[in-house]
């Protein structure tokens, strides 16, 4: 984190203006973890998985408008730019991430990471019976999205908010990909990539 912190601040595109703490031409908050962890769990309470596949849709939204603010898409293959996606969320403290698989062809992906959010939610509050990192699910799917041109999905099949699981797995690419890695390599997670991904295009569709 600290690494990428200096690089950042160093080439100034990370700088401390006006009061305020810029990256390119955008402001940063901070926020409280436990806040936030208390934030999802509530909503998810009252919700179910409608928030859930909300999160999802605003992350994918924003995902693209970061690659396209960012310079990342001056980038000619994938696998770079979800390094650097990494990289700026490693330094934002929302975790430490990394590749897996990334098919720079057919732009599916498959991340491992320890979500700041999930280790929160099992710390301090309960662990979960499903995962949690909804809203890092659209980002990563949104930045191949962006750079694919098509539509892209992510289900995270582990979180490391369940219980004896310590690293999160998400798998990013088009619905077909998902199906069939999932059947493949976590059939364990069918059921559950099921359910998340018939939430998300429910909503989706309502939405237009």
């Amino acid at each position: 984190m600290f690494k990428q912190l200096e690089q950042y601040l160093t080439t100034k595109y990370m700088r401390f203006d006006e009061g305020q703490v810029w990256f390119g031409k955008e402001r940063i908050g901070f926020y409280f973890m436990p806040h936030l962890a208390t934030e999802f769990l509530t909503c998810k309470k009252a919700f179910g998985l409608k928030y859930c596949a909300a999160m999802f849709l605003a992350g994918r939204e924003r995902g693209k408008l970061f690659v396209k603010k960012h310079g990342v898409p001056l980038k000619k293959i994938l696998t770079p730019v979800v390094q650097i996606s990494c990289d700026v969320l490693n330094t934002f403290g929302f975790g430490s991430f990394r590749t897996l698989k990334v098919d720079d062809k057919d732009g599916f992906m498959v991340l491992l990471g320890k979500s700041t959010l999930a280790n929160e939610v099992k710390k301090n509050f309960e662990t979960s019976p499903e995962p949690v990192d909804f809203m890092l699910g659209g980002l990563f799917a949104g930045a191949a999205e962006y750079f694919m041109k098509d539509k892209r999905y992510a289900v995270e099949t582990r979180c490391a908010a369940q219980k004896d699981v310590q690293e999160c797995v998400w798998v990013i690419g088009r619905e077909d990909q998902i199906r069939r890695y999932v059947t493949k390599f976590s059939p364990e997670s069918k059921e559950w990539t099921d359910a998340i991904l018939k939430e998300i295009k429910t909503l989706e569709e309502k939405l237009g």
